[in-house]
């Protein structure tokens, strides 16, 4: 089964429809009609690929897919012209599962929590997810990968939490890593996926937070950037893998109700936060960063969709997206609401 419906996005000549428990799926650019599956080598017929690649600042790829029932790990490099450069399968037993990576210069990051593939609870009848155990008496492990050479580099330790998305990762000469990403103190959320449970406590809400990890040390330090929920973290992409604190974005849980309500824009050296309050009774998705191809990194936009859930629509807002306070600087709103998706991604395309 591939339920390919949790990301979409264009590389290379591929529009490609993403879920991380199968591979790839192209589709027609045009007529977004099913094209099958994407086939990188014979070796990886089918193999997963995850729903969140990462691009690099020379325009290649990067992804992995995770194998939990055979305890494999598998990285992906494809090139800017869409065809696979190099792959690896690590031996990678007792991972929990992963949703995100972060990419610097010199390496892969993925940080696992303790949410495990349990073989025992998985059965015909059994979803994906009630496959696994949380483990709230284990570390989140990390590993730093190196992107050369496609080994593990080092494996680091954090208190135990869960996450589904990082941010942006700067890695600097000697070693040392700093990470960006949502996280909530367990995978309760999993669980139980109705909004009441975000408004429940406080330790059910994610918060954005900075990873340290130093060369000599096994163990990382994390702290909290700010404490708005936030979740859907993004940065500006010229940045990514350099060692300055880029901006970065996200969208705001209201504490009361638990819809996806602000958008908003951090500073990330010093915790700013500027926001842009949609207003009671809305929804809204991941909003994407679009750099400006003049000023990369300096300039450029917020893009993304919300829904007005008294009445019914489902609107697109463009932001300014070093000054969201202001308001949207164009909108189009729907003729009728779509339901609610899960990621987005800007692809440009000739007129």
């Amino acid at each position: 089964m591939n339920a390919a419906n949790t990301n979409i996005i264009v590389h290379g000549d591929r529009t490609m429809a993403l879920w991380e428990g199968a591979s790839a799926w192209q589709l027609d650019p045009q007529t977004l009609s099913s094209m099958g599956p994407v086939d990188w080598e014979k070796r990886l017929t089918h193999a997963p690929f995850s729903a969140h690649p990462s691009p690099d600042r020379d325009g290649s790829l990067w992804n992995f897919g995770h194998v939990p029932w055979a305890g494999k790990l598998i990285l992906y490099h494809i090139g800017s012209d869409g065809v696979l450069k190099r792959s690896a399968v690590l031996h990678a037993p007792e991972t929990g599962m992963v949703h995100d990576f972060a990419v610097t210069d010199r390496s892969l990051i993925l940080v696992i929590p303790p949410f495990r593939y349990d073989p025992h609870r998985a059965d015909h009848t059994s979803s994906f997810l009630d496959m696994h155990r949380w483990h709230e008496a284990q570390p989140v492990e990390i590993l730093v990968i190196n992107k050369s050479s496609l080994e593990i580099r080092r494996r680091r330790q954090i208190d135990p939490g869960f996450h589904f998305h990082l941010g942006a990762a700067r890695e600097f000469s000697d070693g040392t890593i700093e990470l960006d990403m949502c996280q909530y103190r367990d995978a309760s959320v999993l669980q139980n996926l109705f909004l009441d449970q975000l408004t429940a406590r406080p330790g059910a809400q994610p918060l954005q937070k900075q990873v340290l990890l130093r060369p000599a040390s096994t163990t990382g330090t994390v702290q909290t950037i700010h404490e708005r929920p936030s979740e859907f973290p993004h940065s500006t992409l010229a940045h990514t893998g350099q060692t300055d604190r880029p901006y970065g974005w996200s969208i705001g849980l209201d504490p009361k109700t638990g819809l996806f309500r602000f958008a908003q824009g951090i500073n990330m050296a010093t915790g700013k936060v500027d926001q842009f309050d949609y207003g009671e009774g809305t929804y809204l998705e991941e909003h994407i960063f679009v750099p400006d191809p003049k000023n990369a990194g300096d300039t450029g936009w917020l893009i993304g969709l919300h829904h007005s859930i008294s009445a019914g629509t489902t609107q697109l807002s463009v932001f300014n997206a070093f000054q969201l306070s202001d308001g949207p600087i164009a909108t189009a709103r729907l003729n009728q609401a779509m339901p609610p998706g899960l990621h987005g991604s800007f692809a440009t395309t000739q007129a």
